[in-house]
């Protein structure tokens, strides 16, 4: 048996090196580099896009009427009541209601608009303000 002393291995590692560096600059490895940086460069506009978009922004009050009420299961305690809302405009969201408000079916409710990002049709978000019949 022929024993490989350091400059054989030394030679190998060239060789290996060599090769896989041929192997990473063929058109199809190209390509599917350019597909990696293209997914990360993706991910990493997406990543500075929405922290980016500053702070919430109060919008106003819109109303609606409530529709139907649901609770996600949940393992840390009973979570809070989600009411779905058909707004004035007739979009329907879902908000979370406060676990000290009972839920009414059918009833006039008031939420607070807060939008993310120049254009408020970016990122908007609501919250529950009261059924309209307690606020006036």
């Amino acid at each position: 048996m022929r024993s490989t002393g350091p400059d054989t291995n030394k030679a190998i590692d060239r060789a290996l090196r060599r090769q896989l560096m041929a192997d990473l600059t063929r058109p199809k490895a190209l390509r599917v580099w350019a597909g990696v940086i293209a997914v990360i460069g993706l991910m990493a506009w997406v990543a500075l896009t929405s922290s980016s978009l500053g702070p919430w922004r109060y919008d106003g009050v819109v109303t609606g009427y409530t529709r139907g009420a649901f609770q996600q299961p949940s393992k840390y305690g009973v979570p809070p009541l989600a009411v779905s809302v058909e707004l004035d405009t007739g979009r329907t969201i879902t908000v979370g209601l406060p676990k000290s408000v009972p839920y009414r079916p059918d009833s006039r409710v008031q939420l607070k608009a807060f939008h993310k990002g120049e254009r408020s049709e970016q990122r908007v978000r609501y919250t529950f303000a009261g059924y309209l019949e307690d606020t006036d």
